[in-house]
């Protein structure tokens, strides 16, 4: 069985809980509490006006394990998803507007034809 070497271990999560303090200010700044959604352009401008890159960060995350390596997988499928949610939602509402549109339409139609079928009689 190999020897683990823990040589500047500590130093290494030092540098990781520096990293997710940074991230996590980050994704706060980027988070629209109204929408429940991360803005994706915003925390994409704080990391490159930051010393971090995605590469760098996953990383970071990468030399605590797989534990880290988990983590950030987890922290990128959130951010994902909850702007997918956003998106779903987008297109029910635009759905419904354009069912009502339509339903609004027909309701004008039905009345002119309604109304010219009573003129002519």
């Amino acid at each position: 069985m190999p020897l683990v070497n823990f040589k500047g271990s500590s130093t290494e999560l030092l540098k990781l809980k520096e990293t997710v303090k940074d991230i996590s200010s980050m994704l706060d700044s980027a988070f629209n509490a109204k929408l429940n959604t991360i803005n994706v352009d915003k925390f994409k401008t704080s990391l490159d006006n930051s010393k971090y890159s995605l590469q760098s960060i996953y990383n970071e995350f990468s030399r605590a394990g797989t534990v880290g390596q988990k983590a950030f997988s987890q922290m990128a499928s959130s951010v994902l998803t909850t702007n997918l949610q956003l998106k779903e939602t987008h297109s029910l509402i635009n759905s419904m507007g354009t069912t009502m549109m339509n339903t609004v339409k027909w309701g004008i139609a039905s009345s002119v034809m309604n109304n010219f079928t009573s003129s002519v009689s």
